[in-house]
């Protein structure tokens, strides 16, 4: 949660920002359709394209709802301009003289990146089928004029096929804090999470911090959650101790990863997680053989001695490096671990 005086960014601000995005994409896009396109050229594509892709990115920007998507057709639009400029690309690599490779190649990336694996099927046949068209003429058109027809003949087919369906959106909006009880409203003040983070957030909270008390959970009663779907008489007596009582459990790691997966966990491990502090898991037998050491850290914050947030915390037992630091806070019927 950022600071309460920060704003929205402001309209003049977000006006700005599309215009120049808008004004880059359309020039550059329109520059390589441009010299695809005979009696056209770069400069006059340039200069076209920045002149109708700015102002739709303008208008679509300062008339969308919080959080809501952009027009169908801007979206299209988009995607049409950002693939020629990936067939430009392909271009530079391998040669003009390879449609259907071009196709293929633009199919297979505009159908992953629809997140659904009918859509990457309906990519790579689109790019095939339009790359085999266009290799069979006489003179084929330029790699960037190839992505461009592969990906509006996708997106107009995929919008028809899935216009009833839900679109996948990963979107934040800024709210009040008071509209998020249940979520911590501790921002981060480092780069780094680490082991000791509930120990920070009591003292930014003013609160009393516990270090793992005896026979603490991660809930202080499962029937905090009952609600209209949810019965807590009705759970296992020992998933029941668990949550209550999580110091009581001895936990371990045993990681089984999906091959494909595991190498691109690494990465992550590596670059992301562990440089954060957060989310370090064994991606090998060797390192969860280390050992781990998992706390419940505890806050009292209006000193009546009853928990108000409660934080799991795993580390590893040779060097006490964190693997997972999680907060756990209810309110009302939610309960957040974050």
């Amino acid at each position: 949660m950022g600071d309460p005086d920060r704003r929205r960014r402001s309209r003049s601000g977000r006006v700005l920002d599309a215009l120049i995005w808008g004004t880059a994409l359309g020039a550059a896009s329109g520059a390589v359709l441009g010299v695809a396109i005979d009696g056209v050229g770069a400069a006059v594509g340039a200069v076209v394209g920045a002149a109708l892709y700015a102002p739709a990115e303008v208008i679509t920007s300062i008339t969308r709802g919080p959080a809501a998507p952009k027009p169908l057709w801007h979206r299209i639009l988009s995607s049409v301009l950002l693939m020629a400029l990936f067939g430009w690309l392909l271009g530079l690599i391998y040669g003009p003289d390879e449609p259907l490779l071009t196709g293929i190649i633009s199919g297979a990336l505009i159908g992953v990146l629809g997140l659904r694996l009918v859509k990457a099927a309906l990519g790579l046949l689109i790019g095939a089928a339009l790359g085999a068209l266009f290799q069979a003429l006489d003179s084929s058109p330029e790699p960037a004029l190839i992505a461009a027809a592969v990906t509006l003949t996708y997106r107009v087919i995929a919008a028809i096929a899935y216009r009833h369906r839900p679109l996948v959106r990963v979107m934040a909006e800024e709210v009040p804090a008071a509209e998020l009880r249940y979520v911590v409203p501790f921002e981060a003040r480092s780069r780094y999470v680490g082991a000791d983070y509930v120990e920070q957030l009591a003292k930014v909270r003013g609160g009393t911090f516990r270090r793992n008390p005896p026979d603490v959970g991660i809930l202080a009663s499962l029937d905090s959650l009952d609600g209209p779907s949810f019965d807590a008489r009705q759970v296992h007596p020992l998933i029941r101790e668990f949550y209550e009582h999580t110091s009581r459990f001895r936990l371990s790691i045993l990681p089984e990863w999906k091959r494909w997966m595991r190498p691109v966990y690494e990465i992550f491990k590596r670059l992301v997680a562990q440089p954060l502090g957060q989310a370090a898991i064994p991606s090998n037998i060797e390192e969860a053989q280390r050992g781990m050491v998992s706390t419940i850290d505890t806050i009292d914050l209006d000193g009546e001695e009853e928990i108000d947030i409660r934080g799991w915390i795993r580390t590893f037992a040779d060097s006490g490096k964190p693997i997972y630091a999680g907060i756990y806070t209810t309110s009302g019927t939610r309960t957040a671990a974050t």
